[in-house]
């Protein structure tokens, strides 16, 4: 008499995408977030505390984030969700420079201080690949259709603005240049949804009012 032995289970394709797209990001955005911690701890950067928060409640939505209605599973938009978000993790942060004196601060505590604010507003709806998890009309969301990647990208403003090196200025334009990718994948997912279209009717510009 044979024995059924039970089925392994295989890797797919999808299973791999969801542990891109799912899995890697909490691990490195808790990952980020410790980094910031220790560089607090040493150098009483308020900056750093701020962004270590964030970060924190970040992983913390992208954990108890809620299914998606729809979901982009492309490798394109996969790729430019991770540039976009990730490359400028890789800013040269020597060479530090006071000639604007404590602008760079302000600029950066005052656009972490309303990315946290975008990010609660998100709650179990954060997710890094283009996906419908619901229609958020509140919050900063009121104002324009994709403020948490304004935020991010003038917090970076700030810190270029603390350290001019060449290569944070190309890292910073391509990072631009990815959001925009985001930005046009992102509404092609969420324009399926009759709500989102009401939604886009109401909020015109995606990222600086009057303007884009």
């Amino acid at each position: 008499m044979s024995v059924a032995r039970p089925e392994r289970s295989s890797l797919t394709v999808e299973g791999l995408w969801e542990a891109v797209a799912f899995f890697a990001p909490i691990a490195l955005f808790g990952l980020l977030a410790s980094v910031r911690i220790v560089i607090f701890v040493d150098t009483h950067n308020p900056v750093a505390l701020l962004n270590a928060f964030g970060l924190a409640v970040l992983t913390s939505m992208f954990v108890i984030r809620k299914p998606a209605r729809e979901v982009d599973r492309s490798l394109k938009s996969l790729a430019a969700a991770w540039v976009g978000n990730f490359l400028p993790f890789a800013y040269l942060l020597h060479n530090e420079t006071d000639w604007a004196g404590r602008v760079p601060l302000v600029i950066e505590v005052v656009a972490l201080a309303f990315a946290i604010w975008t990010v609660l507003s998100l709650r179990a709806s954060m997710g890094i690949t283009p996906a419908n998890r619901g229609v958020k009309t509140g919050g900063p969301y009121r104002f324009i259709r994709h403020p948490l990647y304004v935020c991010v990208i003038v917090s970076q403003v700030g810190l270029l603005l603390e350290y001019p090196h060449p290569a944070n200025f190309v890292i910073l334009a391509t990072a631009i240049v990815f959001k925009g990718f985001m930005i046009r994948n992102e509404e092609r997912v969420l324009l399926h949804d009759p709500a989102y279209v009401e939604y886009a009717k109401r909020v015109k510009y995606r990222a600086i009012p009057g303007i884009i």
